[in-house]
């Protein structure tokens, strides 16, 4: 069980570190590489903090949700894989949306009075399929871990996160 609860708490760190750097794409002159690479880093950022608790709700409610009682063995090499699974996906989406349909860099005019106005440089991603993917892509999991989350509500807080889910 101490291993078990070792394992419960060391998911998601990672995501948060990466969370924390992605403002760093944006330092600089705006491009669209560096506007797909924030997007994209941030979508991955994401992945890796809720994928974890996802994927250790799964590994609850598998073993416990079990009518029939028979053995039930998932490892942390097995619930890796769907991660990196998961990540993989999300790869190949942002490498084929990067290049054909990327979160851009558009220049607008920022007026600050009637009078006088500037061009300036922002990230556009209104218009691109890589927009509507990563949402989708963040909102999969969210929705899954609160199912999985509301299904094993019952279960002690010593072996799942499911009520800090909730």
């Amino acid at each position: 069980a101490e291993r078990a609860a070792h394992h419960q708490n060391s998911g998601g760190g990672w995501g948060g570190v990466i969370a924390d750097i992605t403002p760093v794409w944006l330092m600089g002159e705006l491009t669209t590489e560096r506007c797909m690479t924030f997007a994209s880093w941030m979508l991955i950022a994401v992945t890796l903090l809720y994928g974890p608790l996802v994927i250790k709700t799964y590994r609850v409610w598998k073993i416990l949700d079990n009518p029939s009682l028979r053995n039930v063995r998932i490892n942390v090499r097995q619930l890796s894989a769907y991660l990196i699974g998961y990540l993989a996906v999300e790869l190949i989406l942002i490498i084929v949306l990067g290049f054909t349909s990327p979160v851009h860099a558009e220049v607008y005019p920022y007026a600050f009075s009637d009078y006088a106005s500037f061009p300036r440089t922002r990230c556009q991603g209104g218009s691109s399929a890589f927009t509507v993917v990563a949402y989708v892509f963040v909102a999969l999991p969210c929705v899954v871990g609160l199912f999985l989350a509301f299904k094993t509500r019952n279960v002690s807080g010593e072996y799942t996160e499911n009520k800090p889910i909730l």
